[in-house]
């Protein structure tokens, strides 16, 4: 693993404002984040998503996390495109895996962008498999 970075700024609970500057860096990114998933965290899970902000009160970064049963899983990490190499993603990952951890969760898994990979990879994560995501747009068919 990389000798350590001291990496700025304090870790908390996102502001309305802050979910907007997520959103922005992740249609950057290409990600789609599901309006349904943005509510669960904005209101059900609100003690679960995390912003690194800067002495300014910037937006520097963000993750997610969700318990369950003995697991935890860790979610929409991505940081500011102009801080990227700081060690700023390393200190959110880090938050994320000891929230998780004093919650109870013994295993940890995520679903790793290309980008995001080397830091997983140092952190000790391998591999397990591949994910394809597929969508709809419409009217969702009746079943049967």
């Amino acid at each position: 693993m990389r000798p350590e970075r001291s990496a700025p700024g304090t870790i908390g609970p996102p502001s309305p404002q802050d979910w907007e500057t997520f959103l922005l860096w992740a249609r950057l990114e290409g990600w789609r984040v599901p309006a349904r998933e943005l509510a669960l965290y904005r209101e059900e899970l609100a003690d679960s998503a995390f912003v690194l902000r800067a002495s300014d009160g910037a937006a520097l970064g963000f993750v997610t996390v969700c318990r369950h049963r003995q697991g935890g899983w860790i979610g929409n990490l991505i940081v500011d495109p102009a801080r990227r190499g700081e060690g700023l993603g390393r200190r959110l990952f880090r938050h994320a895996a000891g929230v998780l951890s004093a919650r109870g969760a013994s295993a940890l898994w995520l679903t790793a962008s290309a980008a995001g990979r080397p830091l997983y990879e140092e952190c000790g994560f391998r591999e397990a498999g591949r994910v394809e995501r597929w969508s709809w747009r419409g009217e969702v068919p009746a079943p049967g």
